[in-house]
């Protein structure tokens, strides 16, 4: 930039001419351009008047004036855009016009009021450097004097930024800055901020990408402008959360979604955007909605873009959606919008929770009050327990926040608010913030939303700007710790920055100087100077300071404090809760005893810090135990919300682990597999709706890729060992919590859903049953050869075991109705023949009748004990009540009868007997039929040997003659010859042949026989 001034004047009267031609073309055409340029949005949000902006041109354009008035005799150049170095060295271009040796001239230069350079110019062009020692704002004056007359005089603002040094771990660090990155640079030019925004340190932009910039119309989407930037910002090293902004109706008005057709359109449009730009995560939805959609009906729809950008969001499973982006609404200021608390419950009413990575909100602090940033910490803490209310575990997002420059000249204030913010932020555990803004978006001075920019309109750095570069060289990188009590009035915070204590602090009281002794530690401003130890006591202001070189005993008086802190919180918050868990309260003040133990010592063994995190975590455990025992009875948010405080107290233990931590031995691939399996299980129950579980695993995930991350870094670094162990514990504890929380979901909807079974026969039977288990979809039966039936032929039980949603279970059944045993008939055989009366009896558990009949007549009157004495067939029939049956038929024959019954043979028959003599001399059996092969014999047919008698019931008898052992019904010789031959040996004879053959029936055949069968043949007997 060229800065000219002439202290020649000439009325030449052509000048003058074309002075007035340009004073007109300026004072009317510009503003008109200018103006006509202006983005309405700029004019609305600034507030502007077009009086205001023209009169603020019109200094301007008169200064112009006064340089074209004037001769270019003499001129400074510094080659800089916007007067921005990077360098603490530069040059000067001084040039005199009409230079003569016949003068003497001089330039003397003054860095910051003091004289750094007085110098003779010897030609018509000279380049003088100059060195800069301060980064900020350095004012450079400069006098040419002329046979030592001042002819020149010229005051040059030059911004130094030193370039940002890389800090260990910055990568992952979580601050940014607003950005307003608009086609057709109206707003912020990219080109000049981002080199910007990569010198200070920070590593988020949020920019808006509005949709009725790129839409061509039909769907149809030109991008080349984002890409552009996006290009630009990720290739620096930037990470981008893109917020949908920006949605119009065709004739310019802002679309509020409403129909099906609007959310087609918006759907189509971040699918587009979501696959063009796979390097950024975070999309943000709408800006601050709150102040148009106002009615339940509104957030219902704006909840539904949410819902279709989680959908899209699956395409990246690094895409965080983020909702809200809530202006900082009170409830009874603002009633034509909804105020945030309002907003935020009727987006989780409808799932608002479940389909977002991350809420954000905007809680401005415009505050100068006597207590520092009072609405910030009021807003913060609401929030914070607001968020916890509805479950927790949600990515906490404040994507603006800042203070502006207007009206005052308070940019000294901005500065330090900025820093003070930020570290607010980290104490209420912000997972990521961006200040608004990094350009001021107008020169109106009286409008506040100009003025939130830490770089002015011309990006020139205003003090912000370096103060905050200080505080991202300083925390980037590190882990926050907590608050110490360092003097009263001090808000004193403490970093964890490479292995060593850094402490961030200011005075809380406005206009109060706390003092504290300036000993065993040093102190840096503000900007990053060393404040020197001169009477032995450090002044302490509402202008943060930061103390590095001290004892490592602050790191647990703040581990100590903020833990001590929050488990009040979580006491007075759960206090019923926790009492109806047995142990849980002698478990808290057992670890708080240990913190108050070790808030002034200086160094804590790592065994003992990684033994208080397990015990930490394990009071978790014993609440969803607890839980799962029905010891206590709370809905899931509530479980989820218990945990998300706890885990917010863990913080603190894996700092302990953080700052003692010197073995590096994590767990990670043990972890790795836990989160794998119980994403497993989440993913194979996705229609359980497993929302809880799934926000604590999305934590545990994040902790342990920081955690692999930095094991995988060549680099070393005195926290390298302290952040992978802790991260990978907190992770695995985390993925334990997930994992058994997601079986309390599982266990829960198998209790409310179990598998049951179904039995042929519910009742007493004497048939098989057959038993079904009603499997629903879910469950995969693993024995029993895969079958869900399985039949009891007998009483008894069997075990089905299957697998349901991961879990292997077993359902018992047992069948114990099954009578399939008849009922017992005792004192009587069947077959038996009784030769003198009895007394049949029978007996079981289910009889229910008992039924005798003789020669084939029902016995009406018969029970069960009486005495059977008269001869004949008796058959006797007892049946129990499932229609098991006992039968025994029996005979009472006299001893004197002509015809013997054994076994199923009828004996004693003598040869050549008729049918008809047969049936006159056997009357014990009821009729009957005889056979010879299946036919019937008439009466006058002779019965032969192996004849059969048949009853009409099918019961046979093999009829035996005497001596009849070639079975034709008569005796002879051939009989004879046959039973000789037997007993010698030659041939062999079947039983029916041995009992013809058995004469003297004494059931064997012997010579004997033979005996009786000759003397019979000779009729010497009968």
């Amino acid at each position: 930039m060229k800065y000219k001034k002439n202290i020649r004047k000439k009325g030449n009267l052509i000048k003058f001419i074309i002075v007035i031609i340009l004073f007109i073309t300026i004072v009317w055409l510009i503003p008109n351009i200018v103006i006509k340029n202006m983005d309405q949005q700029v004019v609305k949000r600034a507030n502007l008047q077009y009086s205001e902006t023209i009169n603020g041109l019109e200094y301007n354009i008169i200064d112009l004036i006064k340089v074209l008035q004037v001769d270019n005799t003499y001129a400074i150049n510094v080659n800089l855009e916007n007067n921005i170095t990077y360098s603490d060295n530069i040059e000067l271009n001084a040039s005199i016009n009409e230079y003569s040796n016949d003068f003497k001239y001089n330039v003397q230069i003054f860095l910051n009021n003091s004289e750094i350079l007085s110098k003779e110019i010897f030609s018509e062009n000279e380049t003088i450097p100059i060195s800069l020692q301060t980064e900020g704002k350095n004012e450079i004056k400069i006098k040419v004097t002329k046979d030592d007359v001042v002819e020149y005089e010229e005051v040059i603002n030059i911004y130094y930024i030193k370039p940002y040094e890389k800090q260990y771990l910055d990568e992952l660090s979580n601050k940014g800055i607003q950005v307003h990155y608009r086609q057709n640079n109206k707003w912020e030019d990219y080109n000049k901020s981002i080199p910007l925004i990569k010198a200070i340190g920070a590593k988020y932009l949020r920019a808006d990408l509005f949709y009725s910039s790129v839409n061509k119309g039909n769907q149809d989407y030109n991008f080349t402008y984002y890409d552009e930037w996006i290009n630009q910002a990720t290739n620096n090293g930037l990470n981008i959360i893109l917020e949908f902004n920006g949605f119009t109706t065709k004739d310019g008005e802002s679309i509020k979604f409403d129909t099906e057709e609007e959310f087609n359109e918006f759907e189509t449009f971040i699918n587009q955007v979501i696959e063009r730009y796979p390097q950024i995560s975070n999309f943000e939805i709408l800006n601050e909605p709150n102040f148009q959609y106002t009615s339940e009906e509104d957030v219902k729809n704006y909840s539904k873009l949410v819902e279709l950008a989680n959908n899209s969001s699956a395409k990246n499973k690094n895409t965080n959606i983020i909702a809200g982006a809530l202006a900082q609404v009170s409830e009874t200021t603002n009633t034509e919008s909804m105020n945030t608390t309002d907003f935020f419950n009727k987006l989780t009413l409808f799932d608002g929770y479940k389909n977002s990575s991350a809420y954000s909100y905007h809680p401005y602090d415009g505050s100068n009050l006597a207590e520092q940033n009072p609405n910030i910490k009021k807003y913060l803490a609401e929030y914070k327990n607001l968020f916890n209310d509805y479950g927790g575990f949600l990515k906490n997002y404040v994507t603006e926040y800042g203070f502006s420059t207007y009206k005052e000249n308070n940019e000294e204030t901005q500065a330090d608010k900025l820093v003070q913010q930020s570290v607010l932020l980290d104490y209420n555990d912000v997972d990521l913030g961006t200040i608004y803004n990094f350009w001021n978006i107008g020169t109106d001075k009286e409008a506040a939303s100009n003025n939130y920019g830490i770089v002015n309109y011309d990006y020139t750095p205003k003090p912000a700007y370096y103060s905050l570069k200080n505080y991202y060289e300083n925390t980037n990188g590190s882990e926050y710790i907590g608050t110490i009590n360092l003097a009263d009035g001090l808000e004193a915070h403490i970093y964890d920055k490479d292995g060593k204590p850094k402490i961030i602090t200011w005075s809380n009281i406005k206009d109060q100087t706390i003092q504290i002794d300036y000993a065993n530690f040093t102190a840096k401003d503000l900007y990053g100077n060393d404040i020197e130890n001169t009477n032995g006591k450090l002044d302490i202001t509402t202008s943060p300071v930061y103390l590095d070189n001290i004892s490592t005993k602050y790191f647990y008086e703040a581990i100590s404090n903020t833990a001590l802190e929050k488990y009040s919180e979580f006491e007075e918050k759960f206090a019923t809760e926790i009492a109806s868990v047995d142990g849980l309260q002698e478990n808290i003040n057992t670890l708080k005893q240990y913190l108050e133990s070790i808030s002034n010592i200086e160094k804590e063994s790592e065994e003992t810090a990684k033994q208080k995190m397990k015990e930490h975590f394990d009071l978790g455990n014993q609440i969803l135990t607890a839980y799962k025992e029905k010891e206590l009875d709370v809905e899931y948010v509530k479980l989820s919300s218990m945990l998300d405080m706890l885990n917010e107290i863990g913080d603190s233990f894996e700092d302990l682990v953080t700052v003692t931590a010197k073995t590096r031995n994590p767990d990670l691939e043990n972890t790795k597999t836990l989160i794998d399996n119980t994403e497993q299980a989440i993913n194979n129950n996705n229609d359980l709706d497993i929302v809880y579980p799934e926000k604590i695993l999305e934590f545990s995930k994040e902790l342990y890729e920081d955690s692999e991350y930095i094991n995988s870094l060549e680099e070393e670094n005195d926290i390298k060992t302290g952040l992978i162990v802790s991260y990978d514990l907190h992770a695995k504890y985390l993925a334990d919590w997930a994992n058994t929380f997601t079986n309390l979901y599982i266990d829960k909807y198998i209790e409310d859903n179990p598998v049951t079974e179904s039995y042929s026969a519910t009742s007493l039977t004497n048939q098989d049953v057959t038993v079904t288990l009603n499997i629903p979809q879910d469950v995969k039966i693993t024995n029993n050869e895969g079958n869900n039936t399985y039949t009891f032929t007998e009483n008894g039980t069997f075990t089905f075991e299957y697998e349901r949603r991961g879990k292997t279970d077993s359902k018992l059944v047992s069948v114990n109705y099954i009578d399939k045993t008849p009922p017992e008939i005792t004192n009587v055989e069947n077959g038996e023949v009784y030769t003198q009366s009895i007394t049949p009896n029978a007996s079981d558990e289910h009889l229910d009748k008992v039924q005798l009949t003789f020669k084939g007549q029902v016995i009406e009157d018969y029970e069960v004990g009486d005495e059977l004495a008269e001869e004949g067939e008796y058959k006797l029939t007892a049946t129990d009540i499932v229609g098991n049956t006992s039968t025994v038929k029996f005979y009472i024959m006299k001893e004197d009868s002509t015809y013997k019954i054994k076994d199923s043979n009828i004996l004693n028959i003598r040869p050549e007997t008729t049918v008809k003599d047969f049936k006159e001399n056997f009357t014990v059996i009821e009729g009957y039929t005889i056979k010879r092969e299946d036919t019937e014999l008439t009466d006058e047919d002779v019965i032969s040997t192996g004849d059969v008698l048949e009853e009409t019931d099918g019961n046979k008898f093999t009829l035996i003659v005497r001596g009849d052992l070639n079975c034709d019904g008569r005796l002879s010789l051939i009989d004879l010859s046959i039973g000789r031959k037997y007993l010698l040996g030659i041939i062999d004879i079947d039983e029916v042949q041995k009992l013809s053959s058995d004469m003297n029936t004494d059931e064997e055949t012997s010579l004997m026989d033979l005996s009786i069968m000759r003397k019979t043949i000779l009729g010497i007997i009968k």
